[in-house]
């Protein structure tokens, strides 16, 4: 049950950008469209020594997301994505981290009104954890990361905050977004302070979406 809630929760944030739109001014339009990325993440501790074993890991991406445009410099995005993160360990870390996650991320665009459009982005992202598991750990090998032995206690939910940059591309088939970001948590992760402290998310990520129909600005 509290999984269905979690992702209702998840589906309504998502759609609730699409009714602003009913009391928009004309010139006004929503678009859909499928998104896929690539992500390079990590954690970050509040002991400094503990990122020494902390190696970035690839991971991917994938969702739906929508766009509003509020004016000719101005979106404003939603999407839900599943996504790929977690860390390679190293030295006292037990084994690698691979964190699965339902993200919701909302940010605003300003843009150029160009055709080839570059564009400026900031925002924020909730995320859901939906499976944290440790691989390779001496002796145990796979286990999750809740393991008493050899594992932490995460949080389900996080909060973080998003910046980049990117750009817009028209096409026959539609317009093509690319967007470069950070994103960086601002809740703490860990449900214990057992060292190496406190963590908080943190990636790279390029994303392309593909809005497939784009009404006339005119």
């Amino acid at each position: 049950m509290g999984g269905r809630v979690r992702w209702g929760f998840s589906t309504v944030l998502f759609l609730g950008l699409s009714f602003v739109r009913a009391d928009g001014a004309a010139g006004q339009t929503l678009e859909w469209g499928a998104r896929l990325g690539f992500n390079v993440s990590a954690v970050l501790y509040a002991d400094g020594g503990a990122l020494n074993g902390v190696v970035p890991k690839p991971g991917l991406h994938l969702g739906a997301a929508t766009a509003w445009e509020i004016s000719q410099h101005a979106t404003v995005e939603a999407a839900v994505v599943a996504s790929q993160d977690g860390f390679r360990g190293e030295g006292a870390h037990p084994g690698d981290f691979r964190m699965d996650y339902v993200d919701v991320p909302v940010v605003g665009k300003l843009r150029l009104p160009t055709r080839v459009s570059p564009h400026l982005l900031a925002g924020f992202a909730v995320g859901y954890m939906v499976r944290c598991r440790l691989t390779g750990v001496a002796i145990v090998g796979d286990t999750t990361c809740d393991d008493r032995l050899v594992g932490t206690r995460w949080r389900s939910f996080d909060f973080g905050a998003l910046g980049g940059i990117g750009v817009s591309l028209p096409t026959r088939r539609g317009r093509w977004e690319f967007d470069l970001f950070g994103s960086l948590g601002i809740r703490d992760l860990k449900v214990d302070l057992l060292p190496p402290g406190a963590a908080r998310r943190v990636a790279a990520r390029l994303s392309v979406t593909l809005f497939p129909t784009r009404e006339d600005r005119s």
